[in-house]
């Protein structure tokens, strides 16, 4: 029925910190559902976005492989995107 499940969670909009050390960076993970072999979830924090991907090996062996191209997917996106947002500096 469905070969990718995609989540956005928003993460906090200030750094956090614990014990004195700020936090650097968010690792989001979403679940895999049988027979679906791709799971991408995405997270803000602050001004930038992290992405988890994860998938069923035997389905989707190449999970480095697709996260490896994200930022130039991103990057595209950004270009297409309408100047003067001021949620987008394109």
């Amino acid at each position: 029925m469905a070969n990718l499940i995609i989540s956005s969670v928003p993460g906090p909009r200030v750094p956090l910190y614990l014990g004195g050390a700020r936090l650097e960076g968010l690792h989001p993970i979403g679940p895999l559902i049988e027979g679906v072999p791709l799971n991408i979830t995405a997270v803000s924090r602050q001004d930038d976005v992290e992405f988890g991907v994860i998938t069923c090996p035997d389905l989707l062996p190449d999970a480095a492989d697709l996260a490896a191209r994200l930022p130039d997917a991103l990057a595209e996106l950004l270009a297409a995107a309408p100047a003067g947002d001021d949620d987008n500096p394109g």
